[in-house]
């Protein structure tokens, strides 16, 4: 718990109660989460309304603690950034309708925008994941 503390206070987020226990719930996630499963699994510790939810992972994401991209359903997802990773993308297992995360190497991908001061890259890959795969 002190290292979720050290985090907030790292990226000057002011800490409470809500904060710790969300930033604890998307770490101990093995993927994306939905703000849905947040609030749901919130709702068992504490009375937290949906509204400060989506206030918490704003002000995450702009912190650069939290990563959000919309999936094709147009909901919402979140997973933790970790300072190591290159390129981050997300993998959607059209089966069991899991999200999963994945660092993929720099190199490997080409692109090139001359005209664009910074570029954001969003990626989500639909398919078939190991465990559905062998079924």
């Amino acid at each position: 718990m002190e290292s979720l503390k050290k985090l907030l206070h790292n990226k000057n987020i002011r800490i409470t109660k809500n904060k710790k226990q969300l930033l604890e719930f998307l770490i101990k996630a093995s993927g994306p989460v939905s703000a849905v499963e947040i609030i749901h699994y919130l709702s068992k510790f504490t009375n937290i309304n949906k509204s400060t939810v989506y206030r918490i992972m704003d002000e995450f994401v702009s912190k650069n603690l939290v990563r959000k991209f919309v999936n094709e359903n147009g909901e919402s997802m979140y997973c933790p950034v970790y300072e190591t990773e290159g390129v981050h993308a997300h993998l959607h297992c059209s089966r069991c309708d899991t999200y999963f995360c994945k660092n993929l190497d720099e190199n490997s991908l080409s692109y090139r925008f001359d005209d664009f001061k910074q570029v954001s890259v969003s990626l989500l890959f639909n398919g078939i994941c190991e465990k559905c795969n062998g079924r």
